[in-house]
């Protein structure tokens, strides 16, 4: 096997393996992982990573890091799609994945109209992208009751994710006493996910966070 192969090789293990460890949680992992194959010199690698990037950058809080690897990623993809010699179902997959996450950043970033053009672009008009960019959007322009309304109204297999549900479980902590059972279990949960408990204190109005208490330090 000649050397640019099997560096090859090893940076889509390397890719394979930041997938995996983004999905359990392992954020310092996938980051170390994906950093191995960044700058390969295949460009579906080289996207596949700075999806995990950017999807790393999004859970930290971090909005713009996370924008500046999808752009990465999307031109990547780009060169990825015109060096193939047929359509590349992988390369498919990849951009969309990096419009649902876009999507997902700048609605986080409170920019509701450039969020719901790369839903329209996606073409999903009913699944969890939709219910996710409103409920950004209203907890953003700070219309709380509507936000809980919205989250009321979801179905049970909508396909939420933790973020999702954190802002869900915040927009009925509002309605609840502060010493309520639900409150403090809720509290309790993030006390052990500091990740999770700054990306709220980072991304979410502080009237929504502060039944959580004071926000941690920055990492």
């Amino acid at each position: 096997v000649y050397p640019p192969l099997r560096r090859l090789s090893r940076q889509e293990g390397a890719v394979n393996e930041a997938e995996r460890l983004l999905a359990r949680g392992d954020l310092d992992g996938a980051l170390d992982r994906a950093s191995r194959a960044v700058e390969s010199t295949a460009a579906l690698l080289g996207a596949r990573a700075a999806l995990v990037e950017a999807a790393v950058a999004f859970r930290r809080a971090r909005l713009d890091a996370s924008l500046q690897s999808l752009a990465r990623a999307v031109g990547l993809l780009g060169n990825a799609a015109r060096n193939a010699a047929q359509p590349n179902v992988v390369v498919d997959a990849c951009r969309a994945a990096a419009r649902r996450l876009r999507a997902t950043v700048l609605a986080a970033a409170g920019r509701a109209d450039e969020a719901l053009a790369e839903v329209e672009a996606l073409g999903d008009a009913a699944g969890v992208l939709p219910f996710r960019v409103s409920l950004y959007h209203l907890v953003h322009r700070r219309d709380f009751d509507a936000a809980l309304r919205l989250a009321r109204s979801r179905s049970l297999d909508l396909g939420t994710d933790r973020h999702d549900e954190l802002v869900c479980d915040l927009l009925e902590a509002r309605t609840q006493e502060p010493s309520s059972p639900s409150v403090a279990a809720l509290r309790a949960e993030l006390a052990g996910d500091e990740v999770l408990r700054r990306w709220a204190a980072t991304i979410l109005p502080p009237e929504l966070t502060a039944v959580l208490g004071p926000a941690p330090a920055p990492a």
